[in-house]
């Protein structure tokens, strides 16, 4: 039973993920994130500045609404970070285990906000969009019919 409603989220986070274009994510986000018709073009391109910090709270509610951010540490949720990774691979799968650069990166781009050298959410964020920007790529440019 148990590993049947493993199954039954995983199921369901990448059919969430997979169906959540870059437009309606943009969309989710505005009210959250105000940015210019310009920035909004840019993001809609997938075209994220790393010197802007718009962009950097995008970031962090597109995680809010994939669900990948964990609400009580303020951290990244590992599991649905790799049900993430697994529907930007096009898999039905679960990833077992992240690969080693990308644990690294993640652990990298969380430790400045758990050590209290950075304590903004939006900026941890985009270190950890950049960690998986390619993937994050693939998915949206997959859902959008631009492989």
């Amino acid at each position: 039973m148990k590993t049947m409603l493993k199954s039954f989220v995983l199921l369901l986070t990448i059919a969430m993920v997979a169906s959540q274009s870059i437009q309606a994510l943009i969309d989710g986000c505005k009210e959250k994130v105000p940015m210019s018709e310009e920035q909004e073009k840019s993001y809609l391109e997938l075209k994220f500045d790393p010197e802007d910090r718009t962009a950097h709270c995008l970031m962090h509610c597109v995680g809010e609404m994939l669900q990948l951010n964990d609400e009580k540490t303020g951290m990244v949720n590992v599991e649905s970070l790799k049900n993430f990774l697994k529907a930007a691979e096009g898999s039905k799968e679960s990833c077992e285990e992240l690969k080693e650069e990308d644990l690294k990166c993640l652990e990298e781009a969380q430790q400045k906000k758990h050590s209290g050298e950075e304590d903004d959410e939006c900026s941890m964020a985009f270190r950890v969009y950049q960690c998986f920007e390619e993937e994050f790529h693939q998915l949206m440019m997959a859902h959008m019919g631009h492989e």
